[in-house]
Formats: C-alpha cells, sequence, structure tokens
C-alpha cells in the first residue's frame, strides 16, 4: 500500500495528460487502494433495446460535473493483429461469452437496400464463379456478412454424417486416429470394461492394427473387432493362402500368460475361453458349425502383449459368418459410431468458436481504444483494448457528457480505463463519450465524419452493404483529377519509353572532388552503430570495422533522427541521416511529393493514403474496388521504432481505427502478384546517396529477394489476424532472413516462368525499376539541404519495396526506408562507391552497381 501523496507523485503526468480534474485524483486512489473497487454497478445499468446498448444513469442516481470517476478493466488487449488472434484462441467458452456479450450486442435491423441491392450479389458471384442466384444464397445464409459468404464459399461446413445402424461395420472413409481413453470409453457398459489394463492395451492395438489394414486394403467386409477380441475370415469368395474357409479369431491376454493357463473348450457349435482363476473372457454358440478336429490355437507375442491365435475350420467354407461368438459387440460399430458422434460435435464446437473468434475479432474495432506502451528496449508498441461491459456501453455523442482515457496502475502494471462525468446527469440519462477524439490540431469535418462512419449501422466491414457517402466519392474524384492536371502540365517529368536492358540507363557522373570522403584506413573504414541494426550486415562487410565509442568512427550509422547528433560530429564524419530525407521515408509526403510532381499516374505509382487527412478518400476507394479489396497498412514513416506491424486487411473498419495508435497509411494491394513457385514475392533494393549538393545516387541491382513463408492460396485473401504468411510484406526481423532466395536463381525462375510472354527478362524489368527511382529521388532533390557540415557528403542509404503485378508484369512501388537490408556482397560495393573521392568512376567497377542521377 502507498500514501495518496507517492501516488500523486508516481502517476502525476498520467493524470494530467488525460485531463483527470486534480479533485478527482484521491477519489481514484481510493478506488485503487489497498484494493480496487468496480462500483459502476452502483450508478449505472446497461440497457438493450431498440438494437443498441446504452450506459443509463440510474433512476435514483444523480451525477454532478466532475463529481465522481469509474474504473473499467480490460477484457482483450493485444497488438491488434495476430496477438488477438492467439489471446482469443486460449481464451475459456466462458470467457469468450463474456466478451460476446460485450462486443455483440443485438444487431439493428437490415436496411430495406439490402435486400434490391444487386451490387454485392453480381460482385461476389464473379468473384466466386457462381451464378448472382447462388451468390444471393450464400448472402442470405450468412445474414448479408460478405466475410463469412467468402468463408462459407472457399471452407463450405461438411454435413454431419449419419450415425452408422447397430449390427454393420463402419469403417470411415479417412482413418481417423482413436486415443487410448477413447477407445476406454467406447467399453463402458460391457464386461471388458473391468478388464486389466494389459488387456485393455492388447485390445487397443488389435483394433487400431485392423483397422488400418482395414483401411489401407479395403477389407472392412472381412475384419472385424469385437470388444474381447479380432477375427478375419477366409471363404472361397475371398481365397486367401490355401486357408481358404477358415476363421482366424486373436484373442488379448496378459504377457506373462502361459499355455497351461489357457482353458479353451470347442465343440461343434460352442466356444468357451478362459484363463484358469478367472471368469470365462467369452461362453457362447457359434454363429455356424465348425470342425473342432481340424480346429486349433497357438500362443505367441505381439510387441509386449500376449495373443492367442485360434484357428477355426468352418463346416461350409463358402458360408460367410457375421459373427464368431452369439451376442459379440463389434468395436467397428460401437466405437466409431460414438466416436463420429463426439468428433462431429468437436468439430461442429472447433467451428462455432472459428466462426465466433472470427466476429469477434472484427467487432473489436467498434469497441477498442489504444495507448502506445514502452517496451524494455525502449520503442513503442500500440495496445489496443476492450473496456469492460460498462465502459463499452458509453454511446457517442458529438457532444458527450463523459470522458474516457487508458490508465496504467504503477503500483502493479495493471491497465485500466478511467471515465468520470463532465457534465451533470439526472437518473435516466445516457451516458456518452466522444467515439473519434482529434488526432491532429486540426481535423476537416469530412474526416472526422469518415472515422465515425465506422460505426455506420448499415454496412460490414467490407462496405458491401449501404451506400458511400457522395462526398467521399466526390473528394476521391478531385484527388484523381488533380493527378491527371499534374501529369499534363509541361513541366510535369516524363518517364522515357522502356528500353531493352537496365545498361541503357545513361546519367551524368559528377564527381566530388573532396579528400575527407577517402575513408579507409588500413582497408577499413571504422563505423559506429547507435542500435544494432540487423537488417545492415555490417559485422560481414570486409571493409568495416564497428566500433563501440563514437570517438573512434569516422562514419555514423544511427537509426533514428540524426539531429540528435548535431554538435557531436565534424566534418570529418559522415552520416547516414540527410536533412530533407522526410520527403522520401515518410509514405504520406511520398505520396503527395509525386502526385503534384506529375506521377500520380505513372504505371508504378501506387497511391498511399493518408489515414490522418484522406480516410474519405481511402473509403471511397475501398468502396470502389469490391467486395475483396485488400489494403496494405503501414506507419507512415520508415525510421521511427513503433513496433506496429504491417499488415494486409480486407476490413475498412481495421483500415480507419489503425491509424489512431500512431500516423499511417494504407496502399491498395493488388492480390494479383506475381508468383514464384507459388509463392508471393517482394523486390528490395538498396540505393546509395554519397552527395546532395549535387545529388548523386547509385541503385545496386541485386536486390533482396523475399519470398512469403507460405504458398499463396485463395484463403490468404480472408485469413486476418495471422502474421501473413501467404504474404510478403515490407519490413524486415531475423526471421525474414530464411524466407530469401538468391539473385541468381531467381532471375533464372523468373526467365522460365515468364519465356512464353513475349521473351520479358527481369532485366527489362529492372529497368523500368531504375526509371521509377530516378524519378523518385529528382522529384526529392530540392529538399534534400544538408544543414550541416557532416551531412554535405554522406553515406546514406535507402531501401525501396518493389511488388510485381502479374497481369501487366509491372512492378509497383511500396515506399522507400531509411532502414535497408541487403547482403554483405551488395554492403561491399555501396561502401567501397561511399568511400571512394570519385564515386562514379568507381560504381563502374561493379557489374551490380548503376548511378541514376
Amino acid at each position: 500500500m502507498i500514501s495518496f501523496e507517492k501516488f500523486s507523485q508516481l502517476h502525476k503526468h498520467q493524470l494530467d495528460s488525460v485531463g483527470l480534474p486534480g479533485d478527482l485524483w484521491r477519489r481514484l486512489f481510493d478506488k485503487l487502494s489497498p484494493s480496487e473497487r468496480l462500483d459502476a454497478t452502483e450508478k449505472f445499468h446497461i440497457d438493450v433495446s431498440n438494437g443498441a446498448t446504452r450506459l443509463i444513469v440510474q433512476d435514483d442516481q444523480r451525477l454532478a460535473a466532475n463529481s465522481d470517476v469509474f474504473l473499467s478493466r480490460h477484457l482483450l488487449f493485444s497488438d491488434g493483429n495476430a496477438e488477438a488472434r492467439l489471446k482469443l484462441e486460449k481464451f475459456s467458452s466462458t470467457q469468450l461469452k463474456r466478451l460476446e456479450s460485450v462486443l455483440c450486442s443485438p444487431p439493428a435491423s437490415l436496411p430495406a437496400s439490402v435486400g434490391s441491392d444487386g451490387v454485392v450479389c453480381s460482385q461476389l458471384a464473379k468473384l466466386c464463379d457462381i451464378s448472382e442466384s447462388e451468390a444471393s444464397k450464400l448472402l442470405t445464409d450468412s445474414k448479408y456478412d460478405v466475410t463469412n459468404a467468402l468463408w462459407r464459399y472457399y471452407d463450405p461446413e461438411a454435413p454431419q454424417p449419419p450415425v452408422p445402424e447397430s449390427g454393420a461395420d463402419a469403417i470411415p472413409n479417412e482413418l481417423r486416429d482413436v486415443s487410448f481413453a477413447e477407445f476406454k470409453q467406447a467399453l463402458d457398459g460391457t464386461e471388458q470394461a473391468s478388464a486389466s489394463e494389459d488387456v485393455l492395451q492388447g485390445l487397443y492395438k488389435e483394433f487400431c492394427r485392423r483397422r488400418k489394414a482395414n483401411h489401407e486394403h479395403d477389407r472392412g467386409d472381412v475384419e472385424h473387432i469385437t470388444t474381447k477380441y479380432s477375427w478375419t475370415q477366409e471363404n472361397e469368395d475371398h481365397p486367401g493362402s490355401g486357408d481358404e474357409g477358415t476363421i482366424t479369431v486373436r484373442i488379448p491376454v496378459p504377457k506373462e500368460t502361459k499355455k497351461a493357463d489357457i482353458a479353451s473348450k470347442l465343440s461343434r457349435q460352442r466356444w468357451t475361453f478362459a484363463l484358469k482363476g478367472s471368469n470365462p473372457v467369452f461362453d457362447g454358440a457359434l454363429f455356424a458349425a465348425c470342425i473342432p478336429d481340424e480346429s486349433y490355437w497357438t500362443l505367441g507375442k505381439d510387441e509386449d502383449i500376449g495373443v492367442v491365435t485360434m484357428t477355426l475350420q468352418k463346416r461350409d467354407p463358402r458360408l460367410p459368418w457375421e459373427h464368431v461368438i452369439e451376442g459379440e459387440v463389434s468395436l467397428s460399430n460401437r466405437l466409431l459410431s460414438q466416436l463420429d458422434i463426439k468428433r462431429e460435435e468437436e468439430e461442429e464446437e472447433k467451428r462455432h468458436r472459428e466462426r465466433l473468434i472470427r466476429n469477434l475479432l472484427q467487432r473489436t474495432w467498434l469497441y477498442s481504444q489504444t495507448y502506445q506502451a514502452v517496451t524494455k528496449d525502449g520503442t513503442q508498441r500500440p495496445v489496443w483494448y476492450v473496456m469492460d461491459a460498462h465502459a463499452s456501453a458509453l454511446s457517442h455523442s458529438d457532444e458527450p457528457n463523459f470522458r474516457c482515457a487508458p490508465f496504467i496502475y504503477a503500483l502493479n502494471g495493471q491497465a485500466y480505463s478511467i471515465y468520470w462525468p463532465v457534465k451533470s446527469l439526472s437518473g435516466g440519462e445516457v451516458c456518452s463519450r466522444d467515439y473519434a477524439p482529434a488526432l491532429l490540431d486540426v481535423e476537416s469535418s469530412m474526416q472526422r465524419r469518415a472515422r465515425l462512419w465506422v460505426w455506420n449501422s448499415v454496412h460490414d466491414a467490407s462496405m458491401s452493404v449501404g451506400k458511400c457517402p457522395d462526398e467521399f466519392l466526390q473528394a476521391l474524384r478531385e484527388m484523381r483529377q488533380q493527378d491527371e492536371e499534374a501529369s499534363t502540365r509541361e513541366d510535369g517529368v516524363k518517364t522515357s519509353a522502356s528500353p531493352s536492358s537496365s545498361s541503357d540507363l545513361q546519367v551524368t557522373c559528377v564527381e566530388v572532388e573532396d579528400e575527407a570522403r577517402t575513408q579507409l584506413t588500413d582497408g577499413v573504414v571504422n563505423v559506429f552503430l547507435d542500435r544494432q541494426s540487423a537488417s545492415v550486415p555490417w559485422s560481414a562487410c570486409s571493409l568495416c570495422r564497428v566500433v563501440r565509442k563514437p570517438s573512434e568512427a569516422k562514419w555514423f550509422w544511427l537509426n533514428f533522427r540524426h539531429s540528435e547528433w548535431q554538435g557531436k560530429v565534424s566534418s570529418a564524419h559522415r552520416l547516414n541521416r540527410i536533412d530533407g530525407e522526410e520527403c522520401l521515408i515518410d509514405r504520406s509526403l511520398l505520396c503527395y511529393l509525386l502526385r503534384s510532381s506529375g506521377y500520380g499516374t505513372s504505371p508504378w505509382f501506387v497511391p498511399m493514403y493518408d489515414l490522418h487527412r484522406q480516410l474519405a478518400q481511402t473509403m471511397a476507394a475501398h468502396w470502389e474496388r469490391g467486395v475483396l479489396s485488400h489494403w496494405l497498412v503501414q506507419p507512415a514513416r520508415s525510421d521511427i521504432s513503433v513496433g506496429m506491424k504491417t499488415v494486409v486487411t480486407r476490413d475498412v473498419r481495421r483500415v480507419a481505427r489503425m491509424s489512431e495508435s500512431i500516423p499511417s497509411v494504407a496502399l491498395p494491394y493488388n492480390t494479383a502478384t506475381d508468383l514464384l513457385d507459388g509463392h508471393r514475392y517482394l523486390l528490395h533494393y538498396t540505393l546509395a546517396v554519397c552527395s546532395v549538393k549535387p545529388l548523386a545516387v547509385f541503385l545496386s541491382l541485386r536486390p533482396v529477394i523475399r519470398l512469403a513463408a507460405q504458398a499463396a492460396c485463395d484463403q490468404d485473401l480472408l485469413a486476418e489476424y495471422t502474421d501473413s504468411p501467404g504474404f510478403a510484406l515490407p519490413g524486415w526481423s531475423e526471421k525474414d532472413a530464411g524466407l530469401t532466395m538468391p539473385y541468381a536463381e531467381f532471375t533464372g525462375k523468373f526467365k522460365e516462368q515468364h519465356k512464353s510472354e513475349g521473351g520479358v527478362t527481369f532485366d527489362v524489368l529492372q529497368y523500368s525499376i531504375s526509371h521509377c527511382l530516378r524519378d523518385v529521388f529528382n522529384c526529392a532533390a530540392e529538399h534534400l539541404s544538408p544543414s550541416c557540415a557532416s551531412s554535405l557528403n554522406p553515406i546514406a542509404m535507402y531501401g525501396a519495396d518493389f511488388i510485381v503485378d502479374k497481369t501487366q508484369l509491372q512492378a509497383k512501388l511500396l515506399g522507400i526506408t531509411a532502414q535497408p537490408y541487403f547482403s554483405a556482397e551488395a554492403l561491399d560495393s555501396l561502401v567501397r562507391i561511399m568511400a571512394s573521392n570519385k564515386p562514379s568512376e568507381t560504381s563502374q567497377q561493379f557489374e551490380d552497381v548503376v548511378q541514376i542521377i
């Protein structure tokens, strides 16, 4: 327990930043110490009516503004991506039901336009290659949830298998594993259930062995398994190895059994089998007559159990036996019938859980809030959380009467939400908060309407129901019109026609005569890293020596803003960062720059929508692209470690909400990307900037080829909240090192794969990539300015990510990053060029490097 003074000291920054009035700090402290007190039920009740859930002040209560503060525990917190699914999969049924009661309030009635709107049906029919009537049925069965409709199409639920009738063996077409526990459970109610563990193990192993033989040889009508023995028969219709007309019975016995312990009495119509000192294992009439004098038994062992094998000679070899002993219990029937029912119930429960988890993951974006958490290594990561039932029931209002904020209790690290009235309320009044507080100092009214559109009840996650607002569509048309106008201006820069090889790319080489550039001492250069980088193999570069002290270094490789180092380095040092580089590595600024320079209509250009300013246009584009519109969402800045993972999603609500954690951009993701050995891939190029004034940029023609972890399939387009194993996404981690393909192998396979397409080679594709990057850096040239002496001759390296459109074999730019990753060989070449006082001349020594500016 801590004092109020210590509590205030520990939490002052938090409480000031969220705006909790000072008079309520003591109230909050009292509800947390010595133990938490969740007392919202004393003041409010939850009302569920008219398809909405609301938090209502109880009739006998009144709340003055800033008179009380309430605590809310978090039901779910995660990264909003794969971690969310993993946590839900570990939830118990009770936890899932509790979360479902919060996230899945009674749905509002479907709008009248749903039944008459044929756009969704036609898009779904075209996508799935089915008739519109079949598409309509899919939508109806899935209650007009397009995601569920697509899941039903790609992963249809199998009908429940019929329960086998008694007296007939049920050997399934697909062999199912049966555990020993399930086997024993099937014996409940039989005499054999009380047998020794050895006998049960023997029966179990015999059961598994016979089932496997039946499955492999399709002899389910001949081999039989009972609760006490297994048996097979040979007759003239099924000739064997000279034993026609025999029945072979295998009886498991304890492994220490001897012949003298066995009592077997066989007559023409009856058989009694027992072990000395025990009741008979069985004693009953045979199905038909046998010949006792020609029948015999042996004792053997099968692994660690004993087995008595009886060979019965049938009197009528042509007569197939339906059983051996009258009244025998067929395990094939009994166990598999019970197992089928149990497994089907389990499968249905799994299907129900999967459907529920998918639904909850989508619904979280209607209820989740977010804050930034700082990890142990100093990086930030977004945390998305769902509040408890009372706090989640707060309605939206543009003039809210409550304010809500996250709060971390420093004493135990427990995360809460706190909410308090900012206006006076009387009994029966509805409690509300603002669902979309401003993310910027100035936020347009259309941007706010777009953010609130997430909670509009007339569309689902794909915005396939209802109609996109006209003002959103108009904003998108205006953006495209501006692109057209910029591309046709007389001063617009145009890309030249594509030649046959990247070697045709010609630039004017400008040498920078500066002795300070020659930094190789004893053949190496000393490099200081402010943080170890897994993507840059400095330790593997033969020309670099990583040093621990900044005073020993000539080159500084900084992962964060270099402004922190200004004043600590001199003109003799060289940095990997350039003033003004934001226009390259800030994806929203880069997109604006390219559009205003006339490249918005270029074939390699992919629009990057700034989700803080262009959400309305994003939603309009999503609407236009149809039911399987996918988006690549990533941080706007590539040089800030924020812990946000790049994701591919088709849920527009998720796209809109993700920008609340950090500034983000959304790119239309082309799912028809080129495949290599069935895998999607990404090309990552590295560029080196050796001079700013004049600008000198060198491109390594040996890109890193990143493969997706798994082969591409239709399910990838529907499955979300995974680590996207079917997609190759921008970004780098150590585990990605095993997902690369050697450049020579890639070009060979690329040529072979596309040899029937007019002789398209990778050189042709690479030429267009070279021109694309030249245009990008030319656009940025006037914004790059060396404000300090050390950035006049930088050692800046950037990465550029491309995917290849399969339909046009056109490379598409996904963005520029300040954290490139490349091979040690490529690093060697670029280091030699950057260390030279004549980089253009030096670059001509390398076939895999070209100067593009």
